[in-house]
């Protein structure tokens, strides 16, 4: 019974990720704007921040969601390969915020960064998410970090 309750919750999760990544590559790129003139730097430091913060949630919709909900729940640690490509697509998310953000016409901070840290925040989603439910992955407890 808590299968088809929580199958509903898994979008909701993803969303709220989502929405973590976009708000906080925001306020990331607002504050390195000022201190930085390279949209590339913004962009860079907007996904890799964007993805700690989603990191994070995720750690905090564990405790709040049924069980089943969050793909990894109960998986403290991570094998190596999942957090070097986690940091890997944290820096093609943050090139491709600042990639299409000129595409768009926007070279602002909030808008390299907003961009940044939804596309690095999906990346370390579905990422996550095609490591854990495939079929045969090892559990958190073999070869962690």
């Amino acid at each position: 019974m808590s299968d088809d309750r929580s199958r509903g919750l898994t979008s909701i999760y993803v969303l709220l990720l989502l929405g973590v990544g976009i708000c906080t590559g925001a306020v990331t790129g607002l504050a390195v704007e000022r201190f930085s003139n390279s949209g590339v730097t913004v962009g860079l430091i907007s996904g890799l921040i964007a993805v700690v913060a989603a990191w994070q949630g995720r750690l905090l919709a564990e405790r709040f969601l049924p069980e089943g909900t969050v793909p990894d729940m109960g998986a403290d640690r991570f094998p190596g390969v999942v957090l070097v490509n986690i940091v890997v697509v944290a820096l093609m998310g943050g090139l491709a915020g600042h990639d299409v953000s000129n595409v768009i016409g926007e070279t602002s901070g909030m808008w390299i960064g907003a961009l940044a840290g939804v596309f690095a925040t999906f990346a370390m989603l579905v990422l996550m998410v095609t490591y854990f439910l495939r079929e045969g992955a090892p559990d958190a407890s073999s070869e962690s970090l």
